[in-house]
């Protein structure tokens, strides 16, 4: 048996990403009453959705601060007590 599984995601900007992954489960599995996803294909599962989220956060978050406007080159700063 083969099963793709495609998580989606969408940001607050309108930005999508998907990740596609393939479990593969042997027949001789259900010979031994093995039946759903094991621990390990949930830890892979897991590990695909972890890598999607934390990309999408970074792209994200850090738009924003992407945009800096340029600094005037006699501007000075003063540190204020």
């Amino acid at each position: 048996m083969r099963l793709k599984i495609t998580i989606e995601g969408m940001d607050e900007f309108g930005g999508r990403d998907a990740a596609e992954m393939v479990v593969e489960k042997e027949f001789n599995r259900f010979l031994k009453l093995e039946i759903g996803l094991s621990i390990s294909d949930g830890k892979t599962i897991m590990a695909c959705l972890q890598q999607l989220v934390v990309k999408q956060q970074c792209e994200a978050y850090g738009a924003p601060r992407r945009r800096v406007s340029p600094v005037e080159e006699d501007s000075t700063q003063r540190v204020v007590d």
